[in-house]
């Protein structure tokens, strides 16, 4: 009788602890649904635990932005599990977050990493970075200084341009997502590091696997892919920006590269150079002058560009550069072999500059203003983010909206890319909208094709794949002619279910050399 009386005793103790905890998770789960509710601000009814991401591995995340923007107003806010995110598309309001009010924002992304480099690295890139490192590495990559890595960009062009020559003469079609991807990390390996890819086949299957793997839901058909992205307890980011065993191959390359070199004097004159002499030669200046200022030895100077920092910055420059041109330089290339006609006229602007410049050059492709124009659209419609994200850190107002520390603030960036209201008939590839004329006119805060890397204006990274790209398209259109393989489609598909970032489906055309 007694063990019967002790085994009830516990079954109801047991049975009360889950009831208390079910209601303890149930109002922490619902204390914020209602907070924009009360301020009259409309959107769509939360959930538990998703909020309002129910079945997000099974849509585009990008249309699903667009198709509440139309619903709810450009205006409204979301719930991501139990944490209020309000959606602004509205281009005074994003003024205000990304501009006006930013010093009460954050980078979400970056607060959600874990590795120091990583962390360091995603502040690189959104410009959150000390003032003083970047002004020091903004120096040190000058648009002087870029010019001086084109010799090792051009060499990476060509091998790219004898790869498509090799693909187009063993089949009928050309998978450019694959060329894409080894050429960027011939490009990256070459133009940071100094490596030659093609003389070390191991070396070149593990850089060929980090550019792959930068930026990747593991299985974003999963219930569980857009977990770590709603609740901080269920993980952290690091592996979604670059998956572990990527990220210690990537900085333990660069840590080596980095003591070689520095066992070697540090100089850029009469030498092809990379981005690492470029910051070596920075650090190397900084220390001078800090030392001539306070009458010290050099070596007793600190610096701000410390073997961590640097380490960061070229990680940094591999993540944008894999971010903003693997995707995009793919569907310009599928763009341009589905469109003949924007094709010929591309061309024909390539080639009247080839015959001045004689070579694939750096003015070539500052003066190429249809190509400005066709990238300027192949972002519009396929912007390398679906959103840009801020966490609130003070209290603020935005629009009707007041603001508290942790809620977050998203710019849906696909969604006002492909708004009728910002872009007439915007399903439509028209280069002519970025005309000199036309872009002008435009408001800077309904273009935002590079994400969080785009607030910063002087991003080494951005600056280099805009580089990469304009290269890379203005060799292959004047010495190829592209053809669209069966069923393309333009815009072009994009893989389904939570990749976070936009995913094109496998992107291939026919090419043939001219």
């Amino acid at each position: 009788m007694v063990d019967t009386d002790l085994s009830l005793y516990f079954v109801t103790i047991g049975v009360a602890s889950v009831v208390v905890l079910a209601a303890f998770l149930y109002r922490w789960f619902t204390s914020k649904h209602d907070f924009f509710l009360k301020q009259g601000i409309n959107g769509p009814p939360p959930s538990l635990p998703t909020g309002t991401w129910k079945s997000a591995w099974k849509l585009l995340s990008g249309e699903e932005d667009l198709e509440r923007i139309k619903r709810y107003g450009k205006v409204h806010g979301t719930f991501d599990g139990a944490t209020p995110n309000l959606v602004v598309a509205d281009p005074d309001l994003i003024k205000i977050v990304l501009h006006d009010e930013a010093a009460k924002f954050r980078s979400r992304r970056a607060f959600k990493v874990k590795n120091l480099i990583l962390h360091k690295s995603l502040l690189a890139i959104e410009g959150s970075e000390p003032k003083s490192i970047k002004q020091v590495t903004n120096a040190a990559v000058s648009p002087e200084n870029i010019k001086k890595l084109m010799p090792r960009i051009n060499r990476t062009v060509d091998s790219l341009t004898q790869q498509v020559t090799k693909e187009s003469k063993l089949d009928t079609k050309v998978n450019v997502s694959k060329c894409v991807v080894e050429y960027l990390s011939d490009a990256l390996a070459f133009t940071l590091f100094g490596l030659d890819l093609n003389t070390d086949e191991k070396l070149k299957k593990q850089f060929t696997t980090t550019v792959s793997c930068a930026f990747a839901v593991s299985n974003p058909q999963s219930a569980f892919a857009v977990s770590s992205f709603l609740f901080d307890s269920l993980g952290s980011l690091d592996d979604f920006v670059l998956r572990k065993d990527c990220l210690s191959f990537l900085t333990s390359l660069c840590y080596s590269v980095l003591k070689e070199r520095r066992s070697q004097e540090v100089t850029t004159e009469g030498k092809a150079v990379d981005f690492l002499d470029l910051l070596l030669a920075a650090a190397e200046e900084e220390k001078k002058e800090a030392a001539k200022d306070k009458g010290v030895d050099a070596e007793k100077v600190d610096i701000l560009l410390t073997d961590v920092e640097i380490v960061s910055q070229c990680v940094s420059v591999v993540l944008t550069v894999v971010q903003a041109s693997k995707s995009s330089l793919a569907l310009a290339l599928y763009t341009l072999g589905a469109l003949p006609a924007v094709q010929d006229r591309l061309r024909s602007e390539v080639d009247v500059l080839l015959q001045k410049y004689s070579a694939s050059t750096y003015e070539l492709v500052q003066e190429c203003e249809y190509l400005d124009m066709f990238l300027g659209e192949i972002l519009r419609l396929y912007p390398i983010e679906y959103r840009l994200e801020r966490e609130c850190v003070e209290g603020v107002k935005v629009g009707e909206a007041q603001l508290e520390p942790g809620v977050v603030v998203s710019v849906p960036i696909y969604a006002i890319h492909r708004h009728p209201d910002f872009y007439p008939d915007p399903e439509t590839f028209e280069p002519e909208r970025f005309s000199p004329e036309n872009a002008a006119k435009r408001d800077h805060n309904i273009y935002l094709p590079f994400g969080q890397a785009g607030t910063n204006s002087s991003n080494i990274g951005i600056r280099l794949s805009v580089l990469f790209t304009k290269l890379a398209l203005a060799v292959l259109v004047s010495a190829f002619n592209m053809s669209a393989v069966e069923d393309a489609k333009v815009p072009a598909p994009y893989q389904r279910g939570f990749t976070a970032i936009p995913k094109p489906e496998e992107l291939w055309v026919k090419a043939t050399v001219k």
